[in-house]
């Protein structure tokens, strides 16, 4: 797949006239609990020719499915490196989980190891601790709260978020992308533990996770969690974005060879 995958690419780049300059695997795959059918879905960052930025028209800076249809299970986007630089200043989840995809398709020049470095100095928990928990929440809701019954595998997707957030209060930095990575480094109770264990094996394991009642245990535990967490966040630390380093890995990095030119 890995083939494909780096040959849709080298057609993005000739189509769009950009270069990928960091390419990996997102979502289901990347987190370690895809099904024998979830789609591989490849995310990346790209630059255009410093001269397409000084321009009147300006150009999208995502390529999405709408440019690149979703064919054969392979779904791609990317993000133009300035939003990609914009997000990081934000400490923007979705760009953590790309820039430590365990797998990583592409990597050209130094500027994604930069942007990790950069995380490393100035990662906002504040920042990053909304978007889990909006998310749990959110899929708490939809997903399980006062339903009669549940689809088994959306605890898997209140429990990430929830871990994830979880693991910014008590660690302090940026959460693991792999799911039982995130579960293994958490202090959680034996029980609940076996739960979330349980849901992971059978749904790497292409067990059906169709519809069945509710497991206490766990709405126990996402109930008591997201108001612990939700207390927390108010006052949890926040950093401020460092933007003479940041503008630093887009001339240097990003844009060094151009501009020298």
């Amino acid at each position: 797949m890995k083939e494909a995958i780096l040959e849709k690419i080298k057609e993005i780049e000739k189509r769009f006239n950009v270069t990928v300059i960091y390419a990996v695997e997102s979502g289901s795959r990347a987190w370690g609990f895809a099904s024998k059918d979830s789609d591989w879905d490849c995310r990346f960052i790209f630059k255009r020719p410093l001269a397409d930025y000084i321009s009147v028209k300006k150009k999208r800076d995502v390529i999405d499915a709408d440019d690149v249809p979703i064919e054969k299970d392979l779904d791609f986007g990317g993000w133009d490196i300035f939003k990609a630089m914009d997000l990081l200043a934000k400490s923007n989840p979705p760009l953590m989980e790309w820039l430590f995809s365990p797998i990583v398709y592409l990597e050209k020049g130094i500027a994604a190891e930069s942007m990790r470095k950069y995380v490393a100095n100035h990662y906002s928990n504040r920042a990053s601790a909304y978007h889990y928990l909006h998310m749990a929440e959110g899929n708490f809701k939809i997903y399980i709260k006062d339903k009669p019954e549940v689809l088994r595998k959306k605890y898997l997707y209140v429990l990430r978020p929830l871990l994830c957030l979880d693991w910014i209060k008590s660690k302090d930095s940026t959460p693991p992308v792999k799911f039982m990575d995130v579960a293994n480094g958490l202090k959680l109770d034996s029980g609940v533990y076996s739960a979330i264990n349980k849901l992971f094996e059978e749904k790497i394991s292409g067990q059906e996770l169709g519809m069945g009642p509710h497991d206490s245990a766990l709405d126990s535990f996402i109930t008591e969690k997201l108001e612990d967490l939700s207390k927390w966040i108010v006052n949890s630390p926040v950093k401020k974005p460092d933007y003479t380093e940041l503008d630093r890995i887009l001339r240097e990095d990003v844009f060094g060879k151009e501009l020298k030119n």
